[in-house]
């Protein structure tokens, strides 16, 4: 896929993910995002276009639903993918009520926030989850060992 494997998009900006087929022309690319295939999803502002060469799928104006992992799944050549994250701009109400004092005006404050879909296609495992899986298995693999040498000493 061209360009950097993370993305950061505005909301209401356009997105346009380009997949490059180095093999012979593809007869057909599927586009995902997670573990769904979205090549049809017009009614969410996805768009997807095949050339000789490559693949093209372009969202018009991006919203939060639009975060997630992308791949581009050719039908002779391995799968390529991004990770899209959606930036929303928020304003903070001066009336939401911490610290604010009668007849004080304050402007409101301009908040970036990035948002990415927790569900949307497989996950790496953090090297903690890890540490705590190969941690449980030792300590059921000890459970069990430990009535056979509590049994042999007696």
């Amino acid at each position: 896929m061209k360009g950097p494997a993370v993305r950061m998009v505005a909301a209401g900006s356009g997105l346009k993910l380009v997949c490059v087929v180095k093999e012979a022309p593809p007869t057909y690319v599927f586009w995902y995002q997670g573990a769904r295939m979205i090549n049809y999803d017009v009614d969410r502002g996805v768009n997807t276009s095949l050339d000789r060469d490559h693949s093209i799928l372009t969202v018009a104006s991006v919203t939060e639903s639009h975060a997630g992992n992308y791949t581009c799944a050719p039908d002779n050549a391995s799968p390529s993918s991004v990770l899209v994250h959606v930036v929303v701009e928020t304003d903070e109400s001066p009336s939401s009520g911490r610290g604010s004092q009668k007849g004080v005006n304050k402007t409101p404050v301009r908040q970036l926030g990035v948002k990415s879909a927790s569900s949307a296609g497989p996950r790496v495992l953090l090297p903690q989850t890890l540490a705590l899986f190969l941690l449980g298995l030792l300590l059921c693999d000890a459970l069990m060992t430990f009535p056979r040498v509590f049994h042999s000493s007696l």
